[in-house]
C-alpha cells in the first residue's frame, strides 16, 4: 500500500482548464434540473468568497461536465446569539453567491445544516476546548461539507452528481484502477494549502469530489476572477473561525463556557498577573501581563483552579514537543487504513514521514508507531523538537506531497519530559473525542 501512495505520489494530479466565463443572466429552475437527471452534473459549495466563485468558473469551462450548480449552506445560526455584539455575515456572504450566480448562469440553491453543525462540530468543539484546544475547521469538512453536503447532494441531484469546493487542495487519481480511491494532494500554493484542514476527510468521500483551484496561486485565482468580472474579484477573504466573527475570542467563548479566572505564575512560583478566563488562552501564545520585564509565553494551564504557567523564552522545553499521543478513535486515515509496515506489523514497525500540528507552520519530520499490536495508541516521535504542539489540535501526515490521514492530539510530551498541557485526560475522554 505504500508502494503504491509512493508510486501515485509522484504522478501530475489533474487539472481543471482555466478558460474564464464572461458575465451572462442566470436561467433555468427546480423543472429543468429534474429533467436532466441523465445529465453530467456537479454541485459546487457557493460560500460567497472569491475562491468557491472562480470553481464554478472553472468547472463551467472545463467542458467536463453537462451542467453545473451551487448550492449554498448555512451552519451558524445568527440568533443563537445573545446581545447584539456580532454581526454575523450570512445574509452579505448569500448575496454575493446570489450574484457570482447569475454572472455565471447557473442555478444556486441554499440548504441549511445549523442542527448539524451544532451537534457535530460545534458541541464537540466545545467539549474539546475543555481540555485543549480544538479546530472546527477540520470537523466541519468531515461532518458537514464531506458527509452532510455530499448526501444532500446525492439525494436532490442524483447519486451519480459530483462535487466540486473552493478549497486548495488537489486530488490524483489512479487512471488505471478506478475502483482505487484517490489521494489527497497539496496545492501548488504552499500558503494557502487546505490539506491540512481537509486530513480527516475519508477517501470514500472524495471520491466524486474536485478542488478546481489545485493547481493555481490565490493571486492567480483573483486575476482570473477579476478577468471574468466576477463580483467576488475584491471581496475580502474570511478568517479566523466562522461562528465567532469579527468578536474577541475570550468574549464568544463566554458565552458557551463558564469563564475560569485564575493567576498567571512563573516556574519559581511567583504571581506575575491575573486573568479573567483560562479558557481565552492556549499552549505557546503571549500572555498579556502588563508591567512584565520581558516577553511572556503561555507554557501550562490548570483548568480547575485558572492558574496559568508563563515562561519567557519561546523555544522554552516546556513549549517545544519530543512526542505526542493520538488515541485510534481520534485517528484517520484518507485511504482507510494505517499506511504501509505502521498497518502490517503494528506495536513493532514503524513509519518516517512529515507532520505538521497547526495550519501555516512548517512540516517536520516525525516516525510513526503503534504502541502494541491492538494499535490502541499512535505515537508521533519528533526527530527534532517542535513547537506548536496542543492538546485537542490535529496532527496531520503527509508523504510527499500525499496527505496521509490525521488525528486529534491527546498528549503532548515536552522536551522537558513531562505532557506540556495540564488539561491531560483518560483513555475514555480520549475515546470519546473523534475526528
Amino acid at each position: 500500500m505504500l508502494a503504491r501512495i509512493a508510486q501515485r505520489a509522484r504522478a501530475r494530479p489533474l487539472h481543471f482548464a482555466s478558460r474564464h466565463a464572461s458575465s451572462a443572466p442566470r436561467g433555468g429552475g427546480d423543472s429543468e434540473l429534474a429533467s436532466t437527471a441523465a445529465k453530467r452534473r456537479v454541485v459546487v459549495g457557493i460560500s460567497g468568497g472569491v475562491d468557491s466563485s472562480v470553481a464554478a468558473l472553472l468547472l463551467k469551462q472545463s467542458g467536463q461536465f453537462d451542467e453545473v450548480v451551487g448550492v449554498f449552506m448555512q451552519n451558524w445560526d445568527p440568533g443563537d446569539e445573545a446581545g447584539d455584539s456580532y454581526t454575523c455575515p450570512i445574509a452579505e456572504d448569500y448575496k454575493y453567491a446570489r450574484e457570482v450566480c447569475e454572472q455565471l448562469d447557473i442555478e444556486l440553491h441554499a440548504v441549511n445544516f445549523v442542527q448539524e453543525y451544532w451537534n457535530e462540530v460545534f458541541e464537540p468543539y466545545l467539549t474539546g476546548f475543555r481540555r485543549g484546544t480544538p479546530n472546527p475547521d477540520i470537523f466541519c469538512n468531515r461532518e458537514i461539507k464531506f458527509k452532510c453536503f455530499r448526501k444532500h447532494v446525492e439525494e436532490r441531484f442524483g447519486k451519480d452528481t459530483h462535487l466540486a469546493t473552493g478549497h486548495y487542495a488537489s486530488l490524483r487519481r489512479d487512471e488505471a484502477d478506478p475502483n482505487a480511491l484517490p489521494l489527497l494532494v497539496k496545492a501548488v500554493d504552499p500558503i494557502k494549502d487546505q490539506t491540512y484542514f481537509l486530513c480527516g476527510v475519508p477517501g470514500e468521500a472524495l471520491r466524486r469530489v474536485h478542488f478546481p483551484l489545485g493547481h493555481l496561486h490565490k493571486t492567480r485565482v483573483r486575476e482570473i476572477a477579476a478577468e471574468a468580472g466576477l463580483c467576488t474579484a475584491s471581496k475580502k477573504d474570511s478568517v479566523g473561525i466562522c461562528f465567532v466573527g469579527k468578536r474577541k475570542f475570550g468574549d464568544f467563548i463566554e458565552e458557551y463556557i463558564e469563564p475560569v479566572g485564575g493567576d498567571f505564575v512563573n516556574e519559581d512560583g511567583v504571581h506575575l498577573g491575573t486573568h479573567s478566563n483560562v479558557h481565552a488562552f492556549t499552549h505557546g501564545q503571549r500572555a498579556p501581563i502588563s508591567g512584565a520585564a520581558s516577553k511572556m509565553y503561555v507554557a501550562r494551564k490548570d483548568i480547575a483552579t485558572g492558574r496559568i504557567l508563563v515562561v519567557d523564552n519561546p523555544r522554552h522545553p516546556l513549549l517545544l514537543a519530543q512526542a505526542l499521543r493520538i488515541h485510534r478513535s481520534a485517528l484517520y486515515w484518507v485511504n482507510g487504513e494505517a499506511p504501509g509496515p505502521l498497518g502490517e506489523n503494528p506495536g513493532k514497525s514503524t513509519l518516517s514521514c512529515m507532520c505538521k500540528v497547526r495550519y501555516r507552520t512548517q512540516d517536520v519530520p516525525v516516525t510513526l508507531r503503534f504502541t502494541d499490536a491492538s494499535c490502541e495508541w499512535l505515537e508521533v516521535r519528533f526527530e527534532n523538537a517542535a513547537g506548536s504542539a496542543t492538546s485537542q489540535q490535529v496532527a496531520a501526515f503527509y508523504l510527499g506531497d500525499v496527505c496521509l490521514g490525521g488525528g486529534v492530539i491527546h498528549e503532548v510530551q515536552s522536551l522537558a519530559g513531562e505532557d506540556a498541557d495540564c488539561t491531560s485526560t483518560t483513555p475514555e475522554m480520549a475515546a470519546s473525542t473523534r475526528l
